[in-house]
């Protein structure tokens, strides 16, 4: 797992090209480009977007499945990004405390949009149903033909 993308963040600010991003287990930096930064995710031609804007966390739970956090700048450097950090269009901008994020979460560091993309497999509710029922079908077992007797070996 370590070396393998455990995420994706898909910038998807209007009126800009698509792009993607790579997230690993580990601290990911969001950011502005500069001469002295080259941040993980960069963000280009936004001038409110801070140098070290948010960290993006990716880890492996107990469960063994990776979760995804992220936190403004303020907890690594002990100020906060200058236009702060919001997820899924809230008003109120995430502060000095991790946020746990999942697929399709939107991220906004200034003016800058991206959304998350997860490697776990999303199931509609109707998709669940039916593989529900498949996999009841299959547990009923077949009818035996007459005179058929099951031994079980000891």
């Amino acid at each position: 797992m370590a070396n393998t993308a455990a995420g994706w963040l898909i910038l998807n600010t209007d009126n800009s090209e698509t792009a993607s991003y790579e997230l690993h287990v580990g601290k990911n930096r969001i950011g502005r480009v500069s001469r002295l930064s080259r941040p993980d995710v960069p963000i280009t031609g936004d001038e409110y977007a801070s140098r070290n804007h948010a960290i993006l966390v990716v880890r492996i739970s107990n469960r063994n499945v990776y979760e995804y956090l992220i936190v403004d700048n303020e907890q690594l450097l002990g100020k906060p990004s200058t236009n702060g950090t919001f997820v899924n269009g809230s008003s109120k901008r995430i502060g000095d405390q991790p946020v746990m994020l999942k697929d399709g979460d939107t991220i906004q560091c200034g003016k800058t949009k991206f959304t998350l993309k997860t490697t776990e497999i999303s199931v509609t509710v109707e998709d669940g149903v039916k593989l529900q029922q498949r996999l009841a079908e299959e547990a009923v077992p077949q009818k035996m033909a007459p005179g058929v007797v099951l031994r079980r070996k000891v």
